[in-house]
């Protein structure tokens, strides 16, 4: 008797994926014939499955003609069909909910009766680590057909499959409702930002007027870590990087990395107030994303070297925390984006930056200029 065998609960039984269904691999038609393209058959592939909202998958980003369908490999899966990933983003999976069809990146499961196949996508989204343990490759991960098979899975009896389906089921509406809630309220957010920080809508009891500033008069840039090599990374100094100031409004100061910093070294370090800029990306409208640090460092803390540090002369012409909503609002956002040099690459050039303007500002008769939300 084997380890699964022993722990399975009264009832239930230990099953192969295979006996459970028709296993269907999918396939891409000749993509220089025009014929087998934008027809009525949908067509999937593994970076569309993981940005599914829900567990079922309605339409695909491509269509193929009966005649591409008919001349590859794919084959047309009925509605209800568990599609597996088995290539590259090995495990995820989803639920047909019309016919279609999918690339050579799946296993896809044509269910017998006796399973409920909202229990089987469950079942198999909570043992992705099966998946992943059997798939191998040089390129990318993947896993046979053979070895999507011969995986065992524990199968409670047909009526308590369907209650557990019932009450996953239930949880992932309660979670697709909050998301959707969420999703109105960082609208709505945003809308208000764009009122709030252009001086569309003015505070009650603010009236002064507001004027641009340049930024190279309330700051100075200085660049991340340089001279680095990739074994200097993992032990030594904590420093921030990259996706900590690409992800978040303010430095999340427990997604700090580790770097090798000598005695004497010349290496910039941050200081609470810090604005942070990334500085070269693929895509223009990802340069210059911000980010601020709210949080003094406990120690010596440093940047990144694809990122670089703006520090404000005075908190009194701007305050870090207003900082980090106006330099993510849509009109700093305009302003990177035109900055954003390159052909193949976008950087952002530090020079061009300190000429920039900033917008709203009051003038302050103690200090020249501070932000009206002080």
């Amino acid at each position: 008797m084997t380890k699964i065998e022993q722990k399975i609960p009264e009832g239930w039984s230990v099953k192969k994926l295979g006996e459970l269904g028709d296993i269907v691999s999918g396939g891409t038609p000749d993509t220089e014939n025009s014929t087998f393209w934008d027809g009525d058959i949908y067509w999937l592939t593994p970076s569309e499955v993981t940005k599914l909202p829900t567990k079922y998958v309605y339409q695909t980003e491509r269509t193929i003609t009966k005649e591409g369908l008919k001349n590859s490999s794919a084959k047309l899966l009925p509605k209800n069909s568990l599609i597996i990933c088995t290539r590259a983003t090995v495990g995820d999976c989803c639920i047909s909910a019309v016919p279609m069809s999918t690339n050579q990146g799946f296993k896809n499961i044509i269910l017998y009766e006796g399973s409920n196949i909202i229990y089987l996508y469950y079942l198999i989204a909570n043992n992705k680590f099966q998946f992943i343990r059997k798939a191998c490759g040089s390129t990318f991960l993947e896993i046979s057909k053979k070895d999507v098979s011969n995986l065992n899975f524990l199968l409670p009896p047909l009526p308590e499959q369907e209650k557990m389906a019932g009450i996953l089921s239930c949880w992932d509406d309660g979670i697709e409702k909050l998301s959707a809630l969420i999703e109105k309220k960082k609208i709505q957010k945003k809308a208000l930002m764009q009122q709030l920080l252009t001086g569309k809508h003015r505070l009650k009891g603010f009236s002064t007027p507001w004027h641009e500033v340049k930024l190279g008069n309330i700051g100075t840039t200085y660049t991340g870590l340089s001279g680095k090599d990739k074994e200097s990374f993992g032990y030594g100094k904590p420093y921030i990087p990259y996706l900590n100031i690409y992800q978040n409004f303010v430095i999340d100061t427990n997604q700090f990395e580790l770097v090798a910093i000598k005695d004497g070294e010349n290496q910039n370090t941050v200081k609470y107030g810090d604005i942070f800029f990334t500085t070269s990306s693929e895509t223009p409208d990802e340069v210059g994303i911000s980010s601020v640090l709210l949080e003094e460092p406990k120690e010596e803390t440093y940047l990144n070297s694809f990122c670089f540090g703006f520090r404000l002369h005075d908190f009194s012409i701007l305050l870090p925390f207003y900082a980090a909503y106006l330099c993510r609002s849509e009109q700093i956002r305009k302003t990177m984006y035109m900055l954003a040099q390159g052909a193949t690459r976008f950087n952002l050039s530090k020079t061009e930056f300190l000429k920039s303007y900033i917008y709203p500002f009051r003038p302050c008769r103690a200090k020249g200029y501070c932000g009206d939300f002080i």
